[in-house]
């Protein structure tokens, strides 16, 4: 005990010394700042405090873009099952890494405007450090897909194939970022980036032959400055060159040699060897990579950023001298502010400066008033949450009235989760506590400390993966908690950021309100919510997101609170409500959210978990629950906890922040570098144990224990069954009308995939211009390549709005998890909503590339071609909805799904044909599941079936039908009509969307949200009580 004591008289000793010294250091500090003289004295006590504005950070550009697909119709089989080109899908694989280059501009950018290095050096070393995985990925899947398929052998041709799959994927990441360094955003970076490589694509003289295409334009400039061109020619080359094909001819040469066929027949350049095609190509990277350089100087002149630190001449200010009796004047209370409809900009324009960086206690001001500390943005009075009384160490509390409100109580909660190898880890560790109406309980710790894991589990929101022993009590009893009765606001505000805030309460009122409640109510609830949190001046103001202004980060938490009381529940919890904002749109947000109960007369029970409050914020809460690697260090009045780390030897210093200083000391993670730095000091994890182990022996714990005793005894009954929430229709014509008015104004949505697809429809109608007016055996190479690329290439842009998808599936799961509607309304208004738009694609576009080209005369032939699309782009939606359910992030996302669009168009029997595929996993069973297949053969049959086509052959059948084309050489099933195809496409839509929803219940399975409070049995554990009169509050 004496030990105990000396370290005791130490560390306090040491910490009024440091709070002395820090002190008389601040106030210097301050005096020299403010140009205030040593004996000069100015007005006393204290004004406005001074919050930092906020500094505007360069955004990140992020673009991603998508993969393409070729294919070769005119030569022999053999010849042109050999030169199947591997490369376009390598080459379209780098257009995924596009979320990375943003990410490194990102970095680029605040370095290069802090003056770090220059642009030079970053695009120098960014091409080298990209070099080794860019060959790794062009040898190793390079070679998966050289030696199989038996292309030429020796080592040779392989490393040449590798060479120019490394130098497309250069191009394509160094034309990637040119887009990063131009597009604002991700959405649009990646929409762009498909654009130009479809664009690079249709000139490069496979789809359509160099002679054939117009030359305004398509030959002249794009054929030669697309690279497409020099990577088609250098691996046809690397191939053909030197083997010949037997052609079955009844007269005329039997074979024919790879020479002729790429000079005649593909109309290459053969004056030059592969090699000036790699060398052409090698050279373009240096060129794209200059470019790169020179888009970044062109986006400094337009958006000019001076790395010097150059500023106009100060601003002209009049000192205001204000004497001790003249505040009386001036200060007035919140009610008359509000009153006088002042102006909170011009208060925070007008706001004098302070010597004091602490308001007084609350209560009383300077003047005497009796108000409370107001922030710059308090438009309000908020209640003083000291309603406990201390005397001699003893918590004397009123138990609340029973009526209008929950009590909540856990008792010894301990929670383990599963730690790999390492078996199971302790998160919680028999915490103890209670919540009651009327009061905030605040949950404070270091990162890592249980914080949300005790939130959760009070919540009934901990995942599969987690253990939990001990009680959880709703008004004493084992109960559900129904909907409206709790509401629980996660930490990232996820809203629709296209609707304005009296839009977003409007919506969620109706889908959360009874069916019974008229219109008019919904609204006037709504608005009275909106009112309650302070937000009439954001009313029909945008909520707004990266890209697009909005309201502020504070305004969206406090949408994010409006939208779960709207049903006025009585308990409340919040996970970090005030992460990410400001001091003073902290204090802005709890103070609303502590003062609810003026304006709706409910006695709330309010749970949050905080990690740093300011001394403002601090004071709003009436309890306070302190943990450390998930024990308990402090549960009790939060007025009194400055009381009990003093009396356990770590005093608050003066005029600093109570929570700093709690966390400061309980903050284990630089333990070792407190101990070190302080002489005479004690590690940080004794200074816990030593708090945890006084805590469980003090009053305050026994009087704890005894609340929570007392709690459950009383007979508060069950809990009111609140009225539900709209009826299944109501929820599904909600949401349909939510979403449509989303993808509206979201022009990423659909709008820039429209523009895209009109430039692209414009230039495959320029490209394959007439086409169907040819009948020669040629014309069937044409056509077919025109429909390969838009069944391919165009429902996989699709993907592009996977971004979209997964702000709506974040959305979709807040409100899921809090029980505004179920999963089967959300997937039919998603479908519905989605329909006028996908139509809109289908047919504009659709009829721009169809017309022009010359395809099959007659509204059947055009209605059934955009049917196609249709039913395509929403299998495509379907499958990246299913996708935004499963994969974690955005990246892995967008990978995922065009690999799996990838594996369904090579086994849709094209690039290969069906008898020619593999029949394990290929032709059964991804050949009949792909929805590829049915999208192929009914546009072929749509174009091919009633026409006939000439052969310039001697000696044999003159014309060829197309169903014979049909059935003999494209080995399509002709046993149906294309309407089976179409009604089997609408079919797997239906089931895609029975798939998400099958994939959203599993992965509620695997990571359930459990909305009851149930629990095992308590842990069996020996309570040992102690006794007040021989065992002081706390001694060391």
């Amino acid at each position: 005990m004496k030990e105990k004591e000396i370290v005791r008289k130490k560390s306090m000793k040491k910490m009024e010394d440091m709070s002395k010294e820090g002190g008389e250091e601040e106030r210097r500090d301050e005096k020299k700042e403010k140009g205030v003289k040593e004996g000069e004295v100015k007005a006393p006590g204290w004004t406005w405090p001074i919050y930092p504005g906020r500094i505007r950070r360069p955004k990140p550009r992020r673009v991603m873009a998508q993969t393409r697909q070729d294919s070769l119709w005119i030569l022999p089989r053999a010849v042109q099952s050999s030169a199947d080109p591997k490369y376009p899908q390598k080459e379209g694989a780098a257009f995924f890494g596009f979320y990375n280059p943003s990410q490194r501009l990102w970095v680029f950018d605040r370095e290069r405007l802090n003056g770090h290095y220059g642009t030079s050096a970053f695009i120098i070393s960014n091409s080298f450090s990209a070099v080794p995985y860019l060959l790794l990925i062009s040898l190793i899947p390079g070679a998966i897909a050289y030696y199989p398929t038996g292309l030429q052998k020796g080592a040779e041709h392989f490393l040449f194939f590798a060479s120019i799959l490394f130098a497309c994927m250069m191009l394509v990441e160094s034309l990637m970022m040119i887009v990063a360094i131009i597009v604002p955003n991700l959405l649009m970076g990646i929409i762009t980036g498909a654009g130009i490589q479809g664009l690079m694509m249709l000139g490069g003289g496979i789809f359509r032959y160099p002679n054939d295409l117009l030359k305004p334009f398509w030959r002249y400039p794009l054929y030669y400055i697309g690279f497409h061109k020099y990577a088609y020619q250098g691996l046809f080359k690397n191939e053909f060159e030197k083997l010949t094909f037997p052609v079955d001819e009844a007269a005329g040469p039997t074979y024919i040699s790879g020479k002729e066929i790429l000079r005649y027949k593909l109309q290459m350049e053969m004056g030059y060897s592969k090699w000036v095609d790699l060398a052409i190509l090698l050279g373009m990277v240096v060129l794209y990579r200059l470019l790169f350089l020179g888009f970044i100087k062109t986006m400094e002149k337009i958006k000019p950023i001076v790395t010097t630190f150059m500023s106009a001449p100060p601003k002209q200010t009049t000192q205001v001298m204000v004497k001790k009796h003249s505040l009386e004047v001036t200060c007035v209370t919140a009610a008359e502010r509000l009153k006088e409809h002042i102006c909170k900009e011009a208060l925070i324009r007008h706001t004098p400066r302070t010597l004091n960086p602490y308001p007084p206690p609350l209560g009383k001001d300077v003047c005497g008033q009796n108000h409370f500390y107001e922030s710059k943005f308090l438009e309000a009075e908020i209640i003083n949450p000291m309603q406990s009384n201390i005397r001699g160490g003893n918590v004397v509390r009123t138990m609340v009235p029973k009526e209008n409100g929950v009590f909540l109580t856990w008792e010894d909660l301990w929670v383990t989760v599963t730690n790999g190898k390492e078996g199971r880890k302790s998160i919680l560790e028999g915490v103890t506590g209670y919540a009651q109406p009327g009061e905030l309980l605040a949950i404070m710790g270091p990162s890592g400390c249980g914080k949300s894991t005790l939130l959760d589990a009070l919540a009934g929101r901990s995942g599969s993966n987690t253990r939990q022993s001990g009680e959880i009590l709703i008004n004493g009893l084992k109960q559900k908690l129904g909907f409206g009765t709790s509401a629980y606001v996660t930490q990232d505000d996820t809203l629709m950021t296209t609707l304005t805030v009296k839009e977003a309460m409007y919506y969620s009122a109706q889908l959360q309100l009874p069916d019974s409640m008229s219109k008019s109510k919904k609204k006037e609830i709504a608005g009275i919510t909106i009112k309650e949190m302070g937000l009439e001046d954001a009313m029909n103001t945008r909520i707004g997101g990266p890209g697009a202004k909005g309201i502020s980060s504070g305004q969206k938490r406090r949408v994010s609170i409006c939208i779960e009381i709207l049903t006025r529940p009585k308990l409340l919890f919040l996970d970090e409500p005030t992460s990410g904002l400001d001091s003073a749109a902290s204090y802005y947000v709890m103070s609303r959210i502590a003062s609810l109960h003026k304006r709706d007369g409910i006695r709330r029970t309010i749970i949050a978990s905080i990690h740093q409050p300011s001394s403002e914020v601090f004071q709003i809460f009436h309890n306070l629950c302190l943990l450390s690697s998930g024990r308990t260090v402090y549960f009790g009045p939060a007025s009194t906890a400055t009381e009990f780390f003093a009396t356990n030897g770590f005093p608050c210093p003066n005029l600093q922040n109570p929570s700093d200083h709690f966390l400061k000391t309980i903050n284990k993670d630089f333990g070792k570098d407190l101990e070190q730095g302080l002489d005479g000091g004690i590690p940080t994890e004794e200074a816990i144990n030593s708090l945890t182990r006084s805590y469980k022996s003090s009053e305050i714990y026994q009087q704890v224990r005894r609340q929570v005793s007392e709690i459950c005894k009383q007979d508060w009954g069950a809990l009111e069954k609140k009225r539900n929430h709209a009826g299944f229709v109501t929820q599904c014509l909600v949401l349909t009308r939510r979403s449509f008015v989303n993808m509206y104004r979201d022009i990423g949505y659909y709008w820039l995939r429209l523009a895209i697809y009109v430039a692209l429809a414009i230039g495959l109608a320029t490209v394959f211009y007439d086409v169907g007016s040819s009948y020669a055996y040629a014309s069937i190479q044409v056509r077919g390549s025109l429909i390969m690329f838009i069944t391919s290439f165009l429902t996989f842009m699709t993907i592009g709005g996977f971004p979209s998808f997964v702000e709506e599936m974040k959305v979709f799961d807040r409100e899921r998890l809090n029980g505004h509607y179920g999963t089967c309304a959300f997937i039919i208004s998603n479908s519905f909503s989605a329909i006028p738009y996908l139509l809109l694609i289908s047919l504009i576009p659709g009829a721009i590339a169809y017309y022009p080209s010359g395809l099959q005369r007659g509204a059947e032939h055009f209605l059934f071609f955009a049917s196609i699309l249709f039913a395509c782009m929403m299998l495509v939606e379907s499958l990246m909805m299913i996708v935004a359910s499963i994969v974690p992030n955005l990246l892995m996302g967008i990978i995922t799904g065009a690999g799996v669009q990838g594996l369904m168009m090579l086994g849709g029997g094209i690039f290969r044909y069906p008898n020619d595929l593999l029949k394990p996993f290929w032709k059964y069973p991804l050949y009949y599941i792909s929805f590829h297949k049915y999208a192929y053969q009914g546009l072929f049959k749509n174009e091919f079936e009633k026409l006939t086509f000439s052969i310039d052959k001697a000696g044999g059948p003159t014309n060829i039908s197309g169903k014979e084309i049909l059935r003999n050489k494209l080995q399509m099933e002709m046993g149906y009509s294309k309407w089976v195809d179409l009604a089997i496409l609408l079919g797997m839509v239906v089931l895609y969307r029975l798939l998400l929803l099958g994939f959203i219940k599993t992965m509620e399975k695997i990571k359930p949200t459990v909305t009851t409070f149930m629990s095992a049995p308590p842990k069996q554990t020996t309570q040992v009580m102690v006794n007040p009169s021989t065992a002081p509050l706390v001694r060391l």
